[in-house]
C-alpha cells in the first residue's frame, strides 16, 4: 500500500519540484493567462480612452512631440509626460489602433510588475518568499484588472518596481554598472510616465 501511494505521489512531487525550480516562469504564465481572460472585456474607462486617443493622434497627425487630444481643434495634451503615449503610439503604428492593441502595453507592464516583485523577493528573502509575493500581486484582482488598459498607474508601478529591483541588486551584489542602469531606467521611466511636470512639459509645447 505504501509503495502504491509513493508511486502515485512521485509524479506530483516531480511536478511540484519543477514549479519550485521555475517559479518565475510559472508566475509569468499565470499572469499572462489572467490578462488574456480579460482581453475581450467591453470598452476601457475614460482616462484609458483619453491616453489611447492621444497615442492614435500621434500616429495619424505625425505629431510625436506635440501630443494632441483632438485632431479637430488641435488641443494640446500636457496633463502627463508622454512616455506611455509614445509606447502606445509605436504599437498602433506597427499593428493598427483598436481596442485590443490599446491594452497591450499595459498588459506587458502588468506582467513585468509580477516578475519584478518575484525578482525583488529573491534578493530580499529567498525564492519561496519571492514566489509568494508574486502570487499575492497576481491575485490582487483590481491591479490585474486594470492591467488590460492604458491607465498610467500600471506602467508607473512597473517602473517603480524596476528601480527597486536595481536597488536590491546593489544591496545584495554591490554597486555595478548594470544595477545602476536598471535603477536609472526605472526612476526615469516612472518620472516620464506620471511625473509632476505639467507646467514644465506645457512650456515645451508650441
Amino acid at each position: 500500500m505504501t509503495c502504491k501511494l509513493t508511486s502515485h505521489l512521485s509524479p506530483l512531487r516531480r511536478f511540484l519540484d519543477s514549479i519550485a525550480d521555475h517559479a518565475g516562469w510559472v508566475l509569468g504564465i499565470c499572469a499572462a493567462a489572467f490578462l488574456l481572460l480579460g482581453w475581450g472585456q467591453d470598452g476601457i474607462n475614460l482616462d484609458s480612452a483619453t491616453y489611447a486617443v492621444v497615442a492614435r493622434n500621434m500616429v495619424d497627425l505625425n505629431l510625436w512631440f506635440n501630443p494632441q487630444y483632438t485632431p479637430y481643434y488641435l488641443t494640446a495634451f500636457a496633463e502627463h509626460p508622454p512616455l506611455v503615449m509614445w509606447m502606445q503610439a509605436v504599437i498602433f503604428y506597427l499593428t493598427g489602433a483598436n481596442d485590443s492593441t490599446a491594452r497591450l502595453f499595459g498588459a506587458l507592464c502588468t506582467l513585468g510588475s509580477v516578475l519584478m516583485v518575484y525578482r525583488i523577493g529573491q534578493h530580499v528573502f529567498d525564492r519561496s518568499y519571492a514566489f509568494l509575493a508574486g502570487l499575492i500581486l497576481l491575485l490582487t484582482y483590481n491591479f490585474m484588472q486594470i492591467g488590460n488598459s492604458t491607465l498610467l498607474d500600471v506602467p508607473m508601478a512597473f517602473f517603480v518596481l524596476l528601480a527597486l529591483y536595481g536597488v536590491t541588486r546593489m544591496q545584495k551584489e554591490g554597486v555595478s554598472t548594470r544595477s545602476a542602469v536598471i535603477t536609472g531606467l526605472g526612476l526615469g521611466g516612472a518620472w516620464l510616465t506620471k511625473g509632476v511636470v505639467r507646467r514644465l512639459y506645457g512650456r515645451l509645447l508650441p
